[in-house]
């Protein structure tokens, strides 16, 4: 694999249609429908394509080794016809923490279980990544999947503009990803793009916890925590971060 090849890795649990995926994503490809022992890898076009295997224990083993993956986008799925896929698919989640881009594709969209939708959304929330609910079947969501992918931009309904109250004097430096301290907030907007969880994480900054002991406090994994400072930071509800050091 060349250093400049984009690598696009596929996590999930057994069953939740990664080989079908892919093949959908990428046609031209001859994939393996068989559950790869460890990983498989494709070459497609500029990409390397790695299928991770679907075992817990085998998804485990490979997470020290992951960290020297140069992951540009990690596709995570589960099957919308079995709730316990998704949550398996969450714990497998660390593994591809360190992925410049991250989606929760919930596949075989056509059979979802009652709730699925809304759940898996609940997911990539607390992932701070993209969301498809796709299936390969009916061809639902595969193409929008496979322009984000290839990094084509999808044209999305503009939103309702919101008056942000600003506070006079106030700069928004740049934030340092490896300690978040000493947050000052943001009036809060009443919008809707806060779910309860932004509202707990809001109310633990208080210019002494880092990222890490709110993420402690809350249940949350270091990685998920920087992601949902970092979209809370880009909506302008965290400014005046001030590095402690220890």
């Amino acid at each position: 694999m060349s250093s400049r090849d984009p690598l696009i890795v596929f996590l999930g649990p057994k069953d939740s249609g990664k080989s079908s995926l892919i093949k959908a994503v990428f046609p031209e490809l001859d994939v393996i429908e068989s559950e790869p022992t460890y990983f498989r890898n494709y070459r497609y076009e500029s990409f390397t394509i790695r299928e991770v295997s679907g075992r817990m224990e085998v998804v485990d083993f490979l997470r020290s080794a992951s960290v020297l993956w140069d992951i540009d986008t990690a596709i995570i799925v589960a099957d919308a016809s079995n709730l316990d896929s998704l949550r398996e698919a969450y714990r497998m989640s660390p593994l591809v923490a360190n992925s410049r881009r991250k989606a929760l594709v919930l596949n075989k969209i056509d059979q979802a279980a009652e709730g699925a939708v809304k759940e898996g959304r609940k997911y990539a929330e607390r992932l701070g990544c993209e969301y498809f609910p796709a299936s390969c079947r009916t061809g639902e969501g595969i193409s929008s999947l496979s322009s984000w992918i290839r990094g084509v931009k999808v044209v999305a309904p503009p939103k309702p503009r919101r008056e942000i109250i600003p506070i006079p004097g106030a700069g928004i430096p740049k934030l340092d990803e490896r300690l978040y301290t000493d947050y000052e907030l943001k009036v809060l907007m009443p919008g809707k793009d806060l779910d309860d969880l932004d509202r707990r994480i809001l109310s633990l900054v208080d210019g002494e916890r880092t990222a890490r002991e709110i993420a402690d406090t809350i249940g949350l994994t270091y990685h998920e925590m920087l992601a949902r400072l970092r979209r809370l930071r880009a909506k302008g509800y965290i400014k005046d971060i001030k590095h402690r050091i220890l």
